[in-house]
């Protein structure tokens, strides 16, 4: 047992910086949009004000930072769409 938690170990995959940085950004671009969703249905409307944004600039972070997208399309293309609806994020 203990060898074989040896060899799985052995052959993980170590996370880049820049890795660890997208999956630290991913999670926060989901604990916002949760809190915004919150504050949309039952919190107070500061908290869409403060999290509605911050998610949008969150996923334009990701897409900007991200090395190897599937196509430069679909990273611009995320990039625009966010970018379209910045007029929809103040009330």
């Amino acid at each position: 047992m203990i060898l074989e938690f040896a060899l799985l170990r052995s052959q993980r995959h170590k996370l880049t910086r820049e890795e660890m940085t997208i999956i630290i950004l991913t999670i926060l671009a989901i604990i916002s949009a949760l809190i915004h969703m919150w504050g949309e249905y039952q919190g107070p409307p500061l908290l869409i004000y403060i999290f509605k944004p911050l998610t949008m600039v969150l996923i334009i972070i990701i897409a900007v930072l991200v090395k190897t997208p599937p196509s430069s399309r679909y990273k611009y293309a995320i990039i625009a769409g966010c970018s379209s609806h910045w007029g929809e994020t103040s009330y």
